[in-house]
């Protein structure tokens, strides 16, 4: 087995903890630090662009074309206009049943990658996948924002932004070195959530949130370490086995959030735990199968 690709096998694992932390974290500030999920969206921007702009400074761009730009430029804006949605949802949400609905997107991802990388799964993988589809879709039931049409929408929409963003860091860490590609990705990002400060309820929000600056620099962060594990993990991996195998972060995020609640302080509900679990454990059975075709292909 390659070196390259044992690493990836590895940074695909560590990949759903990182971004499963950063859950729990952005849970916690939006239920105790932020009032406004809008505003804190907003100011995500700030430590983004900075970010961003560093690491392209950092890049060697003499061989890269203007072409190999297209696509992470697109992952940016994906990426970004995700923001607000998730911000919403993380507010009104528990993070262990936001992380397990949005976790829908590896089956878009599936999709995108057979019809244009020509990606394919053994039998047995697609069985994994019908696994992961079923513990999302009954998990979606027990949120309060999937009984409402707006509340659908946006779960749908975020949803299909993180799809298409994945989809597109898998393309970008073929045409690009990590630094490169992450560059873009993230100061475009933020480009595209200081856009969304042209609208007036926005940018009051944005105004009233300034003071928490500091947890916005903390939460990206931990996001740009959660994305460096993705994109590591992007470079000798399928997009679907990736997307796939991050389904597991559900149950992480449910044991983090017992961590948290018992250090600091209560941020879930935890309606009916037991089926919540029987869900979870359902998408996680599913990437099993998806990680060990994987290995033995």
């Amino acid at each position: 087995m390659e070196i390259g690709l044992i690493i990836s096998l590895i940074f695909v694992i560590i990949c759903p903890f990182a971004y499963a932390f950063t859950n729990i974290f952005d849970k916690y500030i939006v239920s105790y630090r932020v009032k406004k999920p809008l505003g804190m969206s907003a100011i995500s921007f700030i430590p983004l662009f900075f970010m961003g702009l560093v690491m392209i400074l950092f890049s060697n761009w003499s061989n890269i074309s203007l072409n190999a730009m297209i696509i992470p430029l697109l992952g940016g804006i994906f990426v970004g206009a995700q923001y607000y949605s998730y911000f919403f949802l993380i507010k009104h949400e528990d993070a262990s049943n936001l992380s397990g609905i949005v976790y829908f997107y590896p089956v878009i991802v599936a999709i995108l990658s057979f019809f244009i990388l020509g990606e394919r799964l053994a039998l047995i993988g697609y069985l994994g996948l019908a696994l992961i589809i079923f513990g999302v879709v009954k998990l979606s039931y027990k949120t309060s924002a999937s009984k409402s049409f707006t509340g659908f929408l946006i779960i749908a929409v975020n949803i299909l932004l993180i799809a298409l963003y994945e989809f597109s860091a898998k393309l970008t860490t073929s045409e690009l070195p990590l630094l490169n590609g992450l560059g873009l990705i993230t100061l475009i990002s933020s480009l595209v959530i200081f856009a969304g400060l042209a609208f007036k309820k926005v940018r009051v929000d944005f105004i009233s949130e300034l003071k928490n600056v500091k947890w916005g620099i903390a939460s990206e962060l931990f996001t740009l370490i959660a994305t460096f594990t993705l994109f590591l993990a992007l470079t000798n991996l399928s997009a679907t086995v990736v997307s796939a195998i991050a389904s597991i972060q559900p149950m992480i995020v449910l044991f983090y959030e017992k961590i948290a609640e018992r250090k600091l302080k209560k941020i879930s509900h935890h309606d009916g735990i037991r089926t919540k679990i029987f869900y979870i454990l359902s998408i996680i059975l599913g990437v099993a199968v998806l990680y060990i075709q994987e290995i033995f292909k």
